[in-house]
């Protein structure tokens, strides 16, 4: 109660500052990273179908930081993630895409996607109706989850009659939830070496403090206008799209997840879903 708090964590607990502030911290990331150094290992694993379930997280942007006009730094970002018999997510597939070229970026995403065997894809509702078209020319649309965030006392997932598979995914709590699995290691990636550069984007995001307009108080999440956190939001959509398949308790309305997950089994051209034993490696 009498020193400054980033000295008391320094001196006192011996805790670094980052550690004591910072929600996730490199060394959450970095603890993450068990898969080794070779990507072509688990992306066979997918073609093989030794994963449950292989979700896709997109995340549409774009533009170049410009402190004039306030534009943020953003990418198109595409990540695939495989579900083990665990209940663990192993990151398969990263990549940022710069400028606006989305009819090319939606064509690679596809390819990436399929040589994966993905069996549902999450994106954002950022660039509104049109360029999500662009997936669900690629792909059935009952595989394409669309999520519009909303703000941090909103439902953590609800389905929105303005357009089909659209849901509005609190954004705080969504982004909340990631960050534990993160923490806990229930995400995998591989060596940091490999996977670091685009992990870091996940620190681009903090935490404060914020106060509505009727005076009550919360958290909102911000994020630095010349740092991407694309990957974040990217690997928060694949992530949430997982979470469905496995029916996870996120929603208090259980019909709206059992008609998600029949949704993105059907018709599973594919060939990704339920299958036998994996092997030790993914134990």
């Amino acid at each position: 109660n009498e020193q400054d708090p980033r000295k008391f964590f320094q001196e006192n607990l011996g805790i670094p500052t980052q550690e004591g502030e910072r929600e996730i911290t490199e060394n959450d990331l970095r603890r993450c990273c068990t898969l080794g150094a070779d990507p072509e290992r688990w992306v066979r694993a997918a073609q093989e179908n030794r994963y449950l379930g292989v979700f896709s997280g997109c995340d549409w942007g774009g533009s170049d930081y410009d402190q004039s006009s306030k534009t943020k730094l953003s990418y198109t970002v595409h990540v695939i993630l495989g579900l083990t018999r665990d209940g663990l997510f192993d990151i398969l597939h990263m990549k940022k895409y710069e400028g606006m070229a989305y009819p090319v970026i939606a064509d690679d995403i596809m390819i990436n996607h399929r040589n994966c065997n993905g069996m549902a894809l999450g994106a954002d509702y950022g660039v509104g109706y049109a360029y999500n078209m662009l997936l669900r020319e690629r792909m059935p649309a009952e595989h394409n989850f669309i999520y519009k965030y909303s703000g941090p006392n909103s439902d953590m997932l609800k389905e929105s009659p303005t357009m089909f598979n659209l849901y509005s995914l609190n954004r705080t709590e969504s982004i909340t939830s990631f960050y534990y699995a993160i923490k806990n290691a229930r995400i995998r990636a591989l060596d940091w070496e490999i996977t670091g550069e685009h992990l870091s984007d996940c620190m681009n995001l903090i935490r404060t403090p914020h106060e509505t307009p009727s005076g009550g108080t919360g958290f909102l999440y911000r994020k630095h206008g010349a740092k991407s956190d694309d990957m974040l939001h990217a690997l928060n959509f694949a992530y949430v799209t997982g979470r469905v398949y496995l029916m996870e308790n996120i929603v208090e309305d259980r019909s709206l997840l059992t008609r998600m997950k029949q949704a993105m089994t059907s018709n599973n051209v594919s060939g990704s879903g339920p299958i036998g034993n994996l092997p030790e490696a993914f134990s």
